[in-house]
């Protein structure tokens, strides 16, 4: 299905907003310091990837892995968390999927695999990866449904996706409802609890948690967890 003009607008919108961040504009994105992010953990990351966050809060409190895992950071931006995560594999792989080219230049020289692509239609095989990650990227995607269901594709059979998002947790003000800006700062493609939880179940998620709502703008940031049955 071809997207609409809208979409392909918002995706443009998007794509300016972060190739602007990736070349030094800052404003608007809170730092990693300020989301939640243990200090043993970011003074150990490079200065790069400090400075070109952009998402929503920590979520790696809770994720055990064996070393050996294959893993997809969904709108990974400037590599932060994926640099994070490849810390704890051994034989494992990280790639970084994101849709602005830009905000991919410093992942190779971590020896992270980089694909600049869009998270509604994913350029990998059925059944890929062992586990998904994501920060604060799936609110900004058009089509939540696509994006989920492409998600569930690449999972293997018993895999896990794990992110932290953005959720609504009441209508948004008149002024950000018609900003035609709102969509790209993370605020008017948010979503309800309800609603996110019924699109991943329909996309074919299950043992769905939503946890440690934090106040973030006008919503609230969550970590969210799922599985794909291995049946």
């Amino acid at each position: 299905m071809m997207n609409t003009n809208w979409e392909n607008q918002i995706k443009a919108q998007i794509k300016s907003r972060y190739k602007r961040q990736a070349k030094g504009n800052k404003s608007n994105f809170r730092s990693p310091f300020e989301m939640g992010y243990p200090d043993e953990v970011l003074e150990k990351i490079p200065l790069a990837l400090l400075e070109g966050y952009s998402g929503c809060g920590y979520y790696f409190r809770d994720i055990n892995l064996n070393g050996d895992e294959q893993i997809l950071d969904l709108g990974s931006g400037s590599g932060l968390d994926s640099y994070i995560i490849s810390t704890h594999l051994v034989t494992g792989m990280v790639l970084s999927l994101d849709i602005t080219f830009e905000m991919l230049s410093n992942l190779d020289i971590y020896n992270i695999k980089s694909v600049c692509g869009d998270m509604e239609l994913l350029p990998f095989f059925d059944q890929q990866f062992d586990m998904i990650i994501a920060n604060a990227s799936f609110n900004l995607t058009t089509n939540k449904e696509k994006a989920l269901s492409e998600a569930f594709r690449v999972l293997k059979r018993g895999g896990q996706i794990r992110m932290r998002d953005l959720i609504k947790v009441r209508e948004l003000p008149q002024e950000v409802l018609i900003d035609p800006l709102s969509f790209n700062t993370s605020l008017g493609g948010a979503e309800d609890e309800e609603s996110v939880r019924f699109k991943m179940k329909k996309a074919g998620f299950s043992a769905i948690t939503i946890s440690d709502h934090q106040p973030f703008s006008y919503l609230n940031s969550v970590r969210i967890a799922a599985k794909k049955s291995k049946y």
